[in-house]
Formats: C-alpha cells, sequence, structure tokens
C-alpha cells in the first residue's frame, strides 16, 4: 500500500476506536442516570467524580449521536437528564 493509504487506513481506525470509546462512555453515563433518576449536571458530575465541563461535553457529545435525549438540541447546565 501507498504512505497516503496508510495514513487514511490509521485515520479510520483511529476514528473507530474514539467511537467505540464514546459509545462505551455513554452507556456509562446512561446506567447512572437510570439508577439516579432525573439528575442535573452538578448531580452527574458529583455522582461520577467528573467536572461539569467535562459532563457538559460529553452529554452534548451523545445529544449529538441521539444518544442521550434523541434530539440534536445542545444541552446546557441547567438541563436536566432523565433516563
Amino acid at each position: 500500500t501507498t504512505c497516503l493509504e496508510s495514513k487514511a487506513n490509521a485515520l479510520v481506525r483511529s476514528s473507530q476506536n474514539a467511537a467505540y470509546r464514546y459509545h462505551r462512555e455513554a452507556d456509562g453515563y446512561l446506567k447512572v442516570i437510570d439508577e439516579h433518576g432525573d439528575v442535573t449536571f452538578s448531580k452527574l458530575a458529583k455522582i461520577t467524580n467528573h467536572s461539569k465541563p467535562t459532563i457538559t461535553e460529553m452529554i452534548n457529545k451523545f445529544a449529538e449521536w441521539n444518544v442521550s435525549t434523541g434530539k440534536n438540541a445542545p444541552m446546557t447546565a441547567g438541563s436536566t437528564i432523565s433516563a
């Protein structure tokens, strides 16, 4: 294969690995939300031991993928998350 093909294949593998990690992480967050019912970003941050900005970033990524809300609208720190 050519150098360009090798780089393209490496990029595809990297993207697939990142998508797998995000989906695995989404499953973990969704399980926490399911166990605790409606949670705010602050409560989810406390439960998962992450910062609120990290929670906001992850939930917005999940929303982009229709994982958490089924909608493509970004969520804000004042939003409540339901399972």
